[in-house]
Formats: C-alpha cells, structure tokens, sequence
C-alpha cells in the first residue's frame, strides 16, 4: 500500500543521450530538461549487453539481466529444433515493476513502452507499442477503441525503411505529440500512483537524422534538435499538469546515440573463416528477404511484396520472415556458429562433442579480436563476452555463446544477402546507431539537487522505485538502489532496504485469493 501518498512519474526517452541533450541545454534549447538537471541528480545509465530495444527495456522494468528473461534479442535461437523465434512481451520470464506494485495494492499506468505487446492484465492501466495492424493493444481491452474513437490513435509499429526524410519526422513528431495527448486522457481517467511513459519515436529521429545534423545540411540539419525541442515543450506541459509536491520524476533511456561510422556484416565474415556454412534453399521467402535486405529497406519492400495475394498468404510481418528465412538459410549441420545481428552468436553444439567447445570457442574469440577497420586500423570488438561474464540466471543455458560490445559507431549486422563486411558506410538509411549509455535523471521531493551520479545502471531503477514507494525487493533483482540521490535527511534515505522472495510472496497471496473465492462460495 501507498502509505506516502506518493506518485513515481518514469519518462522513457528512447534513445536519449547526454552527448546530444546537453550541448541543447547549453544553447538554451531545452529549458524544461535543463531545470531538472539543476535542481535534480543526473549521470549516465549503462545499457544492457547488447544495448538494443529487446531486451533493455525489459531489464529496466524487471530489474534483471537477460538471463533471468530468456529473452536477449528480437530473437532468440531454439538451437535443439534448429529455429529462430521472434520474440514479443510473452517470451519474457520475469514480473515488472508494475506487477509487484499492484499485488501491494499500487495502482500503475504503462504507455508506449517496446517490449510490451501483447498488453498483459495490471493492476491500471497499458498501452503497449510495436503491434502489427488492427491488434488489440491495450488493457483494459476496450480502452483501445476509446483511444482509436478520441484521439484517432494508431498504435503499430511504423517501419521508416523508404519513406522520404520529410515523411518520416513528420509521422514521429506527430507520434510524440499524440502520445502526450494520450497520456494526459490517461492520467486523468485512472489516477496512477505509477505511471511509465515511453517516446519512442525520438530514437528512430535520431537513426536517420544525425548525419544531416553533423553535417548541418541546411535543410534537415535541425530535424533532431526541433524534435528535442517539441519534446521539452510537451515535458513542461505534463509536468505542470500532473506533478505535485509528492511526484517524483525520472527521465531515462534504454540506451545511447552516436554517430555511424561503419557496418560489418558478421554473416560474411563468418561463411568466409568457416564458421557459417550456408544451404541453397530457394524458398520465396528467402528470395524476398535476400531482396528486401539487397534494396536496403527491409520492411518496406516487405510490404510491397505483401500488396500480392500470394505472398500476403506466406509472409505474416517482416520479423517472421526474417526468422523464417534466416533458419532455412542455415546449413545446421555444417555450421559451427549461428548468428543474431548485434553480435550475438552462439554455438552450435550439435556438431561438435562439449571437449571440442572450449577449443571452438577459443578460436573463435581469437579470430573476432582480429578484425579490424582496413580504413584506420581500429578492432571491431571493444570487448568480446562469453555468456557466464555477462549473464547470471536459471536460462543461461539458452544465452548466446559469445556477445560481441564493438567500438562506438559500428553495428553488427547479420545478413544473407552477401553484403560486404568491410566497415564500408551506408549511403543512406540509418546515421545514427546505438551507444551503451543513455541518460539518468531523477527530480522531485526526495532527491537531492544539483548533484551528478556514477555508475547507474539500466536494471538500477526498478529496485529504487520499490524502494521508494515501501515495497520490498525481489531478492532475484540484479539492481541496487540508488540511495545517493536521495536527501540524506529525509527518512527513505536511512530506511532499511527490504528483500523478499517475491515468488512466494505471490503463491501466498494466490492461495488467500483461493480461499476466499472458496469461502463466498459456501
């Protein structure tokens, strides 16, 4: 129960990055974000490993690392039936912040956060991102149709994979602008004491504006900054209607951005070093794929493909297809390795006995720490992890072998279509790629001013935010509490931190659930 009559207000910016933020808060640009960073605490937020959308989201909102998810990308691979599985808000293994609130009777509000299609029953209210077309996206069910009839709210995901540059910071802006909208119906409606809000367009702003940006190409050169600048304004109007003295407000990011400097295409580097051996299937869907990703616009072309009756009736959406595709692709008896984009590869155990593992394993470590940029000499990998130095967790076992952090700039992919891996840049599409740290920002009645905080991690804030409102901590959470940012007179900076194994915190409140359906029935 909320015995502090507090409100916890969490605005997901995705993609956010000090690097571009605050030489904005410098020119005077940003006047709402630069008042919480005076008079609040701010830092950096390391990302998980990979730092991408699925599953980063998701370690802030569980306050776990991946192994405790089974979830580590957009995909997983089923190495033992030799399948790609797309991954959606199911596929995670864990309850959120939102969940352990509501069974202490806090009530909490859920609004554009990746990772949570389908919606699942809370305790409040949620608005899930990234659906296909024409889904159910919200609990309570019918909530989505009072969205679509008031707001004309169109919730699924917008691929901007050849679209034109006015087309595409159109549709994100209006995007933004009618998430705010939303969310101030939202508030007003259902009263959350919790309430997380994500924008998510910014981050698909920032992939294809940048270079126009560190260019200053004189058309689209502030298409970023106007962004950042609608988004202050919109901050200033939540703020102002919704937070009072008992609000506490957090800014964050599931990761950072920086400029692109190169791509490497691991598939390529792998068929050519023997690791990767490729079959000769001729599906059309791998037709398809391998000429969508040729054209260099993936969804798009997808979807034009889609416009014909007979490929509408084999391909369900562009991240199945890719799934499907990518397995058939996929000599499984022959390959030692099977890759995911963003560096994740694992071992493909089928092929060889556990004592060769080590020595694969080893060699292929070996191998990766070669690569280089031929244009400037500098290695790919900043870092290169096995799974036991990242991860911890009852589905490690599913963990991809090997997880490759490269050098700020370069993005790993892992294509079919014979794109070449030699850090060439793109001529067009994305600009901007992801960094390993986002932003940190918390303001309100219990934090501390002006002060700057170290080492903050993503899975950080879920158990900060328990703490906050009184709820005790799953002892299963990989997170601490960030008990530096609070006024160290106030009582929850000296108040105990309180563990507990939510799991049978949750069979105890079941089972006296149980008996008092029992009881009302005799």
């Amino acid at each position: 129960m909320n015995t502090r009559n507090l409100k916890i207000v969490v605005l997901g910016l995705d993609g956010a990055t000090w690097n571009l933020i605050k030489p904005l808060v410098d020119k005077g640009k940003l006047p709402t974000i630069e008042s919480l960073i005076r008079t609040g605490s701010h830092g950096g937020l390391e990302s998980s490993i990979p730092h991408v959308t699925f599953p980063a989201w998701k370690c802030y909102s569980t306050g776990k690392n991946p192994g405790k998810l089974d979830v580590y990308w957009w995909m997983n691979v089923d190495l033992h039936n030799r399948r790609f599985r797309v991954n959606n808000s199911s596929s995670f293994k864990s309850e959120e912040i939102w969940d352990i609130l509501g069974i202490n009777n806090i009530n909490s509000g859920v609004i554009g956060m990746p990772t949570t299609y389908p919606p699942k029953k809370i305790n409040g209210f949620m608005v899930s991102e990234m659906n296909p077309k024409n889904a159910d996206y919200t609990y309570p069910h019918d909530l989505s149709n009072d969205l679509n009839k008031m707001f004309n709210y169109e919730s699924e995901f917008i691929d901007f994979h050849g679209k034109n540059k006015d087309e595409v910071a159109q549709l994100c802006n209006a995007n933004i602008i009618k998430k705010f909208e939303i969310t101030d119906y939202l508030v007003k409606r259902y009263k959350p004491e919790f309430l997380h809000l994500t924008i998510f367009p910014i981050d698909a702003i920032q992939h294809f504006y940048w270079k126009y940006m560190q260019n200053n190409e004189e058309k689209y050169a502030n298409v970023i900054e106007d962004s950042w600048i609608l988004i202050d304004e919109y901050i200033k109007k939540f703020l102002d209607r919704y937070v009072d003295k008992n609000t506490n407000i957090f800014l964050m990011s599931d990761h950072g951005f920086t400029a692109f400097k190169g791509m490497f295409n691991i598939n390529k580097w792998l068929v050519d070093n023997g690791y990767l051996v490729l079959s000769n299937n001729k599906s059309i869907k791998n037709i398809i794929y391998q000429t969508a990703y040729r054209c260099g616009i993936r969804g798009s072309m997808v979807d034009k493909f889609k416009t014909l009756p007979i490929i509408n009736n084999i391909i369900k959406d562009t991240k199945s297809l890719m799934a499907e595709a990518s397995e058939s692709l996929i000599d499984w008896e022959r390959s030692k390795v099977i890759p995911l984009p963003e560096g994740i590869l694992y071992l493909n155990k089928s092929v060889f006995n556990n004592d060769a593992y080590q020595n694969i394993l080893k060699d292929l470590i070996n191998d990766i720490s070669s690569i280089k940029n031929p244009n400037n000499g500098k290695n790919l990998a900043k870092r290169i992890y096995h799974k036991n130095e990242l991860y911890n967790g009852k589905y490690i076992d599913n963990a991809p072998d090997i997880i490759i952090l490269p050098n700020e700039g370069y993005e790993i992919q892992s294509r079919f279509d014979n794109t070449t891996w030699d850090f060439s840049p793109k001529e067009d599409g994305w600009s901007g790629v992801h960094k390993l740290h986002g932003i940190f920002l918390a303001h309100g009645p219990d934090i501390k001013q002006g002060t700057t905080v170290e080492g903050a991690r993503i899975t950080d804030l879920a158990p900060t935010i328990l703490h906050m409102f009184g709820v005790p901590i799953p002892r299963d959470m990989d997170g601490r509490v960030l008990k530096d940012i609070f006024k160290a007179d106030l009582k929850i900076a000296q108040q105990e931190i309180i563990y507990e194994d939510f799991t049978d915190k949750k069979v105890l409140i079941q089972n006296k659930i149980s008996s008092m359906k029992q009881i009302k029935k005799l």
